[in-house]
């Protein structure tokens, strides 16, 4: 199955000629809806004959997207993982040979049928969309998302610098929890020091001072 008969498959479906290539075949109820089916390996899209363009449009971006995703796995987001990788860590303006576009958000319309591939960098979860050409074998252009570190980091960019510093204060802290206590420890055991000393003291000083003062009383003499 050829990949320009694909995206021609899908051209017709969207303004509504019904003659379909080979590579898919169609089921018709009265006119009123006609499947499209791939391969044979199940229905891939559906769309009623008298729909508006949009549902048509719709329908066509599921089909691509399948085809693109089951009928080119020669083209894959593992093909431009490192160069990407090499991409995000430079200032570079193109990626893997590839220009490179840089948008807030992808299009709404091409997410239906652009591969979206993610890599993890630095702990961020990037997404960029591969254009690929009408032969299914090339990447004619990258699309970038642009990152939203809130949504899509495990955390902010300047978490190390924040780990260090909180690393920091939290040591700087501890230190001057144990110099607090052991300068109190210290004052209390010198002031518990100095009182044992005075109460030493005062002790010997009534142990010598009491037998100044002692009065004997005299023994009664005995008669006979």
């Amino acid at each position: 199955m050829e990949y320009a008969s694909a995206i021609q498959a899908i051209q017709n479906v969207i303004v509504q000629k019904w003659t379909i290539p080979t590579l898919t075949k169609i089921t018709s109820a009265n006119g009123q809806k006609l499947l499209i089916t791939a391969r044979g390996e199940g229905i891939v899209g559906s769309v009623n004959a008298h729909a508006k363009k949009v549902l048509r449009e719709r329908t066509a971006n599921r089909i691509k997207y399948w085809l693109i995703n089951n009928l080119l796995p020669d083209v894959r987001c593992s093909d431009v993982k490192k160069c990407m990788l090499d991409y995000f860590a430079s200032e570079q303006t193109g990626a893997c040979s590839k220009p490179v576009t840089v948008v807030e958000k992808f299009s709404e319309e091409l997410s239906y049928y652009t591969p979206i591939c993610r890599v993890v960098y630095q702990s961020c979860v990037r997404e960029f969309m591969i254009h690929i050409n009408e032969d299914g074998k090339v990447i004619e252009v990258i699309t970038v998302k642009q990152l939203i570190p809130s949504e899509e980091c495990f955390h902010s960019p300047n978490f190390t610098k924040t780990v260090l510093v909180v690393l920091g204060i939290t040591a700087g802290t501890t230190i001057a929890t144990f110099v607090l206590a052991c300068l109190i420890y210290y004052c209390y055991k010198n002031q518990r020091d100095q009182r044992s000393d005075e109460e030493r003291l005062r002790r010997r000083w009534v142990l010598n001072t009491s037998g100044r003062y002692d009065i004997t009383q005299p023994q009664e003499e005995s008669t006979a």
